[in-house]
């Protein structure tokens, strides 16, 4: 206890002389500290880390495609890698693959083309389900089918755009977004004229729905060709116009059922029922109407582009035109002017010498 109050006595002692004591010489006042700190040496900063890419960013990244693609190509190292691979597949729907591939296999003959003529859905189901399987097997995409193209196989990174740079100058911004255009098709109601002088049998729309024209009306199979889709589509939303036909031809407004929200829908469910005959292809399709020698023949949906087989002696096959649509004017076939066609067929061209995985 004693030494406690000494230890307490001693610590009072020292306060109390440090608080009585004289008091010393003052020292000079320390200058401010600066308030800038002193400047330290320089760190050079952290490296920004890589963004982690997924497969399929790696695999773009690999191919210099999509967001990577550079502002020029180096078509020297393309044409290397192309001729180590040294086979392209192409899925198309049309029978000019064949010839493409041939003229491209001229050129480089250490590339072997395999050229797939599909019908536009059977093309895009291939490639939807072997993108799903992960087998990328296909290189080329060059076919149509709209809705499919832009509403699944773009959004899910099925097809991949890529657009040459020695053609930016004769391919325009609109036909190269978000895909290439490769052609313009379209699509017109044909007939036979050997068979046919005067011009085209059909001058109005609800003739193709009448008995004597009962399966006579060939077309490519809309369970196979997405473009015969578009044709009756397109044909349905002219509803005004083939109401006006309608009356036309038979001096009264047409009478809609149930299921027939309009004269448009009321004309392709009643061509429906007139039994049209789906063919397996466009070149199949032409044939069934204007080849030369029939003896009898009908009309059909097809493409214009096989004119040509009529300039070259193996089809006699034209257009309809000139008829009357309904309105009391002259038509090429579709109300108010309009041929018969779909969108336009739009189609992916990756140059061959770029496709290093799917599709």
């Amino acid at each position: 206890m004693k030494t406690l109050v000494k230890v307490l006595s001693v610590c009072m002692l020292v306060v109390l002389i440090a608080g009585c004591a004289a008091p010393a010489t003052p020292t000079p006042t320390p200058k401010p500290a600066p308030t800038t700190a002193p400047q330290q040496p320089t760190q050079p900063p952290s490296p920004t880390p890589e963004p982690t890419l997924t497969p399929d960013e790696q695999w773009l990244k690999a191919a210099e495609l999509g967001k990577f693609a550079p502002a020029k190509q180096d078509w020297a190292a393309i044409e290397a890698a192309a001729k180590k691979e040294g086979k392209v597949i192409v899925y198309a729907n049309s029978s000019r693959i064949e010839k493409a591939a041939a003229l491209f296999m001229e050129k480089y003959p250490e590339i072997k083309v395999e050229g797939y003529d599909l019908g536009g859905d059977d093309a895009v189901i291939k490639v939807r389900e072997e993108q799903k399987a992960g087998a990328y097997i296909g290189d080329v995409w060059f076919s149509g089918g709209g809705p499919d193209i832009f509403g699944d196989l773009l959004p899910k990174g099925y097809l991949i755009p890529f657009v040459p740079d020695d053609l930016l100058d004769v391919i325009p911004p609109e036909a190269r977004n978000p895909l290439v255009v490769a052609r313009y098709g379209v699509r017109v109601l044909g007939y036979n004229t050997e068979l046919n002088p005067n011009g085209c049998p059909i001058t109005n729309w609800w003739q193709l729905t009448e008995p004597e024209w009962k399966g006579k009306v060939f077309i490519e199979d809309p369970l196979t060709d997405a473009s015969t889709m578009g044709i009756l589509t397109t044909i349905a939303a002219h509803a005004e116009e083939l109401a006006a036909a309608y009356r036309e031809r038979y001096g009264k407004d047409p009478v809609l059922d149930p299921d027939t929200p309009d004269a448009g829908w009321l004309w392709v469910k009643r061509f429906a029922q007139n039994s049209p005959v789906p063919e397996p292809g466009g070149d199949e399709a032409v044939q069934a109407f204007a080849t030369p020698g029939m003896k009898e023949a009908g009309v059909g949906f097809t493409s214009y582009s096989k004119y040509r087989d009529t300039v070259k002696g193996k089809l006699v096959f034209d257009a309809c035109k000139g008829g009357q649509a309904g309105d009391g004017r002259p038509d090429p076939g579709l109300p108010r002017g309009h041929q018969p066609r779909t969108a336009p067929e739009r189609g992916q061209v990756v140059h061959p010498l770029r496709a290093q995985r799917g599709i």
